[in-house]
């Protein structure tokens, strides 16, 4: 088909490693962002640290290399592309 919808993105970006690992959850007042975050973080964890963290680094490891990913990211980012598949 050649109909065209206006599609509105909101995106937000986990600022810090702890809200990531504290306010994902499927139930509570803690919860902010989907459980789905986990694992996708997991299998993609080179999206997100500038350096893929070993399965044993601290969480002060884990946070240093995310925020040092999120600097990267935003220094080198000129545009975003979005896919969107309609299911």
């Amino acid at each position: 088909k050649t109909d065209l919808y206006k599609v509105v993105l909101y995106w937000e970006w986990i600022i810090i490693y702890d809200d990531l690992i504290n306010k994902v959850s499927t139930e509570g007042e803690q919860k902010k962002y989907p459980s789905e975050v986990s694992g996708y973080l997991a299998e993609h964890s080179e999206y997100f640290f500038a350096v893929t963290p070993e399965s044993d680094a601290s969480d002060e490891a884990l946070s240093d290399a995310y925020n040092d990913g999120d600097q990267i990211i935003g220094d080198g980012a000129d545009c975003l592309v979005v896919y969107v598949t309609a299911k």
